[in-house]
C-alpha cells in the first residue's frame, strides 16, 4: 500500500508567502484558442502568476495577433519549429532561471477556471513529495463531462487510459490523491522535481511524452497528484495535427520510442497492447490511419535514442 502519511490537508496560499509560479503556454497558430487560454490564466486568482508564452512555428498574423494582446507577458519564439516537448522544454528552462518555484505546461487549447491555478498550488504543498499535480480536465464542449482526471494502467484491454466519467461529474474521482499517470495538457511541477529529473524527451512529437515524464519523476522518487478542486476545459486536440496521416503518423513514432524507453512496463510487456490498438483503429474505420501508425511505429523502432541533456538555465538558476 503507498504510504500517504506525508500528504496533509492543503492550507489556502498565503499571498506573502506564495511560491512564485510560471505557466508556460505553447501554441502554433490557432491564436484565437491561444487568447482564450491566456486571458483565463490572466484572470486567475492566484497572487503570484507569471505567464509565458512559447510561439512554435506560428504564420506572422498568428504570432502578431497574440503578443500584440498581451504585450505585458513574457514571450519566445524559436528560429525554427520544434517538436512540443522541445518547445516545452524551451519554456521551462526559461522559467527555472528567472527562479520560479513551480512551472507548469498549458497546452493552447485549454481554458482555466480563476481559482485552478490555486488549487494546484495548494495540492502541491500540501504534499513535499507531490512532483507533478493535474487538474481535473473537462470538455470544452460539453462542459461538466471529465475528460482526465489523471490516467491510469488498464490490464484489459491493456491501455493506458485516462480517468473519465461518460456524462456528468458524479464526483466519483475526487476521492483520489495520488495518481498513476497524467496527460500535459495542463499541469504543474515543482522545481525541485524538474532538476532531478530534468527536460523533457524531445524525440516524442506528442502524446507519451507526459506518460513519460510522470514515470521518471517516479522513479526520481516524487508522486503524481489530482487537485480535485481545480478545473481546467479542454478542447479535445483541436490544435493536433490538421492532416491526420500526419497524426497518426506521429502517434505511431512516438508509441514505439515509449516502448523502447520503458521496455518493462505492464502496458509495453502486454502482448496485446499493440493488436488492441491497432485492432480498435481498424473497428472505427482508420485503415488509412492504421498504415501510417505502422509506419511511424517501424521509424520509431529504429531510430537511435540518446540520454537526457541537462537543463540549459544560465547562472540565474538556483540550484541547479
Amino acid at each position: 500500500m503507498m504510504d500517504l502519511s506525508e500528504i496533509t490537508v492543503p492550507d489556502p496560499v498565503d499571498d506573502l508567502f506564495a511560491p512564485a509560479v510560471w505557466l508556460v503556454v505553447v501554441g502554433c497558430n490557432h491564436s484565437d484558442d491561444t487568447v482564450e487560454c491566456i486571458r483565463s490564466l490572466k484572470r486567475s486568482t492566484y497572487p503570484r502568476l507569471t505567464i509565458l508564452f512559447v510561439d512554435n512555428g506560428s504564420r506572422q498574423d498568428e504570432y502578431r495577433r497574440v503578443v500584440d494582446c498581451f504585450d505585458s507577458i513574457p514571450h519566445l519564439r524559436p528560429s525554427e519549429k520544434m517538436s512540443e516537448p522541445a518547445a516545452f522544454n524551451i519554456g521551462l528552462s526559461y522559467a527555472m532561471r528567472e527562479g520560479a518555484d513551480y512551472i507548469g505546461m498549458v497546452d493552447s487549447d485549454t481554458v482555466f477556471d480563476s481559482e485552478a491555478v490555486t488549487r494546484m498550488v495548494e495540492t502541491a504543498q500540501a504534499d513535499p513529495r507531490a512532483g507533478v499535480v493535474v487538474p481535473k480536465v473537462y470538455h470544452y464542449e460539453e462542459p461538466s463531462m471529465v475528460l482526465s482526471a489523471g490516467a491510469r494502467y488498464r490490464r484489459f484491454p491493456p491501455a493506458l487510459v485516462h480517468n473519465r466519467t461518460p456524462g456528468v461529474d458524479d464526483g466519483r474521482h475526487d476521492v483520489m490523491q495520488v495518481v498513476e499517470l497524467a496527460s500535459h495538457c495542463a499541469c504543474i511541477f515543482r522545481r525541485e522535481m524538474l532538476v532531478r529529473t530534468g527536460p523533457l524527451d524531445t524525440v516524442y512529437r506528442f502524446f507519451y511524452e507526459g506518460y513519460d515524464y510522470c514515470l521518471r519523476a517516479k522513479e526520481a522518487g516524487f508522486r503524481v497528484r489530482l487537485a480535485v478542486k481545480a478545473r481546467v476545459w479542454h478542447k479535445a486536440s483541436k490544435v493536433m495535427p490538421a492532416k491526420r496521416n500526419e497524426f497518426w503518423w506521429a502517434y505511431g513514432w512516438s508509441h514505439a520510442i515509449f516502448c523502447r524507453r520503458f521496455p518493462f512496463h505492464p502496458y509495453v510487456m502486454s502482448r496485446l497492447s499493440l493488436p488492441y490498438l491497432l485492432t480498435r483503429a481498424l473497428v472505427e474505420g482508420r485503415i488509412s490511419g492504421v498504415r501510417h501508425f505502422l509506419g511511424g511505429w517501424r521509424k520509431g523502432r529504429r531510430v537511435g535514442l540518446e540520454g537526457f541533456p541537462a537543463w540549459d538555465v544560465g547562472e540565474r538558476g538556483r540550484g541547479v
